[in-house]
């Protein structure tokens, strides 16, 4: 190629024409060799993620910087702009005009652009640093290929502030400074002569879990403490106090998983401590069993196995052994344990106890070294009804597709809680985010005097509403908001929804209040056991009713209570004429059942009926004895259409 004056990405004006076996050549030279390192390479992933990341850069697409270099090797009359050392060429020079800085050997380093893009693509979760697991990854994709000591020596070399983490900035002072050449033309480091460093990142979060007493996935100093305890040290409280603080968690006084492990897996307090005694049974070990055993967290202190064992097997199944996990600082009971059961299937059953309820707390439960736990996400509280769907049926079906378990919480801040193993948690959070792209939130200004009216007594009549059209609504009115009503749902659901509150919102004003005077005497005939006789005035005429005590002039008498009637002309009519019936039918036939003692129920004969069942069997007698007759449907929409007559009106 070289001879040839061939351009990789490009031919240059000067290049001659070749012919096509002179072509065939050189595209063999340049394919060979990587097809070779697809077989050869230790890690093809770290590779093939830095050669799209320079890809991006070479073609001006990147999220977090904003670069357009040419890449291309060298030209007539042009500057040379090339990828870096350890992809292809170690001497091929960086930036333009060879500007890019050098090491102490004269070798060229990464410029800041190519090293940042490198960076943000092992940075998984975008927080501007890498732990030594991210690092060793980030060399290898710089063509280093580092063992763990390795990788923990370069880590202790650049990490300024101790606390396992690495930035960019401490990064990229470290490269610019041959930190790299340096690291690699070291000698292989000693390892680290301690068997608490060689556990796993699983067998660390099982044992972050186990000690995360509260399960806000964070420790606070106490649990951060126990957890030093059960990896063997008998560190006192100021050291831990001290590392603690150290790794930033004063602010809120918790430190997350990500911190614990970056801070754990460096070693840099570990050099030189010897384990007073073994690590604890609270780190699990996997086993053939771990699928028949769950860890619970929440049963009072003093709980013994009996207990637990009663509560699963009652529960789920027949249960083989319950092992209590007391507190590694002192031995004390934790109130959690290890419950290992005789079959699979009673696993599954145990999982839907997680936050099952015991009196003031609940139980949480988790698979044994599954990566089981839970996983929040912030939602708006506005957002919720939208994924929990009409009766619990989109997260129902959240749940069923994924196989995670979904919660909601509104308090101290509204989030989304799933919990599950990894794949099944980020299936659910799939599925909420593509319901929250699809369903759009329609916002509607509506008098605050209305939302009552449209909500209905217990929410009944905005539940119809959903049922009916699969929306979710919400009303809201807020300090220094317009009060408003929120439609959230596929398109077709929203327009229904708006179309059927627009009718109501049509008949409340259009319907008045009528007053009927009823002594206050009989009011609490006409309440009834329960209310049950009027719910059965509104369901059976479609009016709203409700009685008042006091003085009140009705055409021109005065009279000590009232009945108030609101609905059309027709509804109020019949409001009044079912309560007449009522007023006359229900006293004789309530002193009948009374009088009778040896009234039966059914089959059960000489069982005497309830108040309740005695009220509702009246109200059924005194209607069919007053002749009450239901309305039809469509009738009694004439007084309606009287009442519209003369009003223009746009039904969407």
């Amino acid at each position: 190629a070289k001879a040839s004056r061939l351009c990789c990405v490009r031919c240059s004006p000067a290049c001659p024409k070749m012919s096509r076996d002179v072509l065939r050549l050189v595209l063999s030279a340049l394919l060979l060799p990587l097809a070779v390192t697809f077989v050869i390479v230790p890690s093809q992933t770290p590779f093939l993620r830095a050669h799209s990341a320079f890809s991006q850069l070479k073609h001006g697409r990147t999220s977090r910087i904003s670069l357009q270099p040419g890449l291309c090797m060298s030209g007539a009359g042009k500057k040379s702009q090339q990828l870096g050392p350890g992809l292809f060429d170690p001497e091929i020079p960086v930036g333009e005009g060879g500007d890019a800085p050098a090491t102490e050997t004269g070798k060229p380093l990464l410029t800041l652009e190519q090293c940042a893009i490198s960076f943000n693509m092992f940075d998984l979760d975008n927080d501007g640093l890498v732990n030594k697991d991210e690092l060793k990854q980030l060399a290898s994709s710089m063509g280093s290929f580092w063992s763990d000591c390795r990788s923990r020596q370069a880590l202790w070399s650049m990490d300024q502030d101790k606390d396992g983490m690495v930035s960019f900035g401490e990064f990229y002072a470290w490269y610019s400074q041959s930190g790299m050449e340096r690291i690699n033309a070291a000698p292989e480091p000693e390892p680290i002569d301690n068997e608490a460093l060689n556990i796993t990142k699983e067998t660390c979060r099982n044992m972050f879990q186990l000690h995360d007493i509260d399960g806000n996935d964070k420790l606070d100093l106490q649990e951060f403490q126990d957890a030093i305890s059960a990896l063997g040290f008998d560190w006192d409280k100021e050291k831990c106090e001290s590392i603690f603080n150290r790794l930033g968690s004063q602010q809120n006084g918790q430190m997350g998983f990500r911190e614990f492990y970056a801070w754990f897996s460096s070693g840099l307090d570990f050099v030189g401590q010897d384990r007073k005694r073994n690590l604890t049974e609270v780190i699990l070990e996997p086993s053939e069993i771990d699928e028949r055993k769950i860890f619970v967290r929440g049963f009072p202190w003093k709980a013994q196995e009996t207990t637990a064992q009663n509560y699963f097997r009652n529960r789920c199944g027949n249960v083989s052994e319950v092992r209590m996990i007391p507190w590694s600082r002192d031995g004390t009971p934790s109130g959690r344990c290890i419950v290992t059961f005789e079959d699979k299937e009673s696993v599954e059953k145990a999982m839907n106890l997680h936050r099952n309820r015991m009196g003031k707390r609940w139980l949480e439960v988790y698979r044994v070294n599954e990566g089981d736990r839970e996983e929040v996400h912030k939602v708006d509280r506005s957002k919720h009804g939208a994924l929990i769907g009409i009766r619990g049926s989109r997260v129902k079906e959240m749940q069923a597709e994924s196989g995670a378990r979904i919660f909601f919480e509104t308090a101290p801040e509204s989030v989304m809680v799933i919990k599950g193993r990894d794949k099944e948690r980020a299936r659910a959070w799939a599925l909420a985010q593509a319901i929250l792209a699809t369903d759009v939130v329609d916002t509607h200004l509506v008098e605050q005097t209305l939302h009552g009216r449209l909500i209905g007594a217990g929410g009944k009549l905005k539940k119809q509403m959903e049922e009916e059209t699969g929306a979710h609504i919400v009303y809201r009115s807020e300090p220094n908001q317009k009060p408003r009503c929120e439609i959230c749902g596929p398109e077709p659901a929203r327009r229904r929804a708006w179309q059927l509150i627009q009718a109501k919102i049509w008949e409340v004003l259009h319907t008045e209040e009528e007053k009927f005077p009823i002594d206050k005497k009989y009011h609490g005939t006409l309440v009834g056991k329960g209310s049950i006789v009027i719910k059965t005035l509104e369901e059976q005429t479609g009016a709203q009713i409700r009685l008042k005590s006091g003085e009140f002039e009705v055409e021109g008498k005065t009279y000590n209570g009232v009945m108030v009637c609101r609905g059309n002309k027709d509804q109020r009519a019949r409001a009044h004429e079912l309560a007449q019936i009522m007023l006359k039918q229900l006293p004789p036939l309530l002193s009948d059942l009374r009088g009778e003692e040896d009234f039966g129920l059914g089959s059960l004969g000489a069982l005497p009926l309830s108040a309740k069942q005695m009220w509702e069997q009246a109200v059924a007698e005194a209607m069919e004895r007053g002749g009450w007759k239901p309305a039809v449907a469509g009738e009694g929409k004439e007084a309606d259409a009287k009442e519209a007559e003369g009003d223009e009106i746009l039904m969407l």
